[in-house]
């Protein structure tokens, strides 16, 4: 990935970042702060990214130590009874986190189940290749293509619902 594609990448997460920054703080101001601290941070530390892994999940980690390395600051110098309900907040950002994490591994789970056949189209469609690009790298029609991927999300769907997951 050039740094060009990273960057645009990272920006793109931009809306997601403010959203994830408002949960852990629910201040407007301090959630643009935070996430624009998580871009920051990205950008900067772009080497440390690995191709192939996911981005999403990459900055949703960056934001929440950001976050908690803030908190921790704060706790240092303000050490009295208004620390409550930081501490409630810095509690339910670890069990989102590992929630989050329990969740994307119960998916993946999922996913390496689904056969081969729907498998690959559904995750190179995932990793943003197009129907004919997916199509011309299988050597199948554009019309199989489209209909794997439904029907790999259809079992995913299926699958995911009945172990208690909503659809939206």
């Amino acid at each position: 990935m050039t740094a060009l594609e990273f960057n645009n990448a990272v920006c793109a997460l931009q809306g997601d970042l403010k959203t994830w920054a408002y949960r852990f703080t629910s201040n407007d101001f301090t959630a643009e702060d935070l996430s624009q601290e998580a871009i920051y941070k990205a950008l900067t530390n772009r080497s440390k990214y690995k191709p192939g892994t996911n981005l999403k999940s990459w900055m949703y980690t960056i934001m929440k130590n950001a976050f908690l390395n803030q908190y921790n600051k704060n706790k240092r110098f303000v050490d009295n009874g208004d620390d409550i309900a930081y501490s409630d907040r810095v509690k339910n950002v670890n069990r989102s986190f590992e929630m989050d994490y329990i969740e994307e591994k119960e998916i993946q789970t999922k996913i390496d189940k689904l056969s081969d056949s729907v498998k690959k189209p559904f995750l190179m469609n995932y990793e943003g290749y197009s129907y004919q690009e997916i199509s011309d790298e299988m050597g199948i029609p554009m019309g199989t293509v489209k209909s794997r991927i439904f029907n790999a999300r259809k079992i995913l769907m299926d699958d995911l619902g009945s172990n208690g997951w909503e659809r939206n």
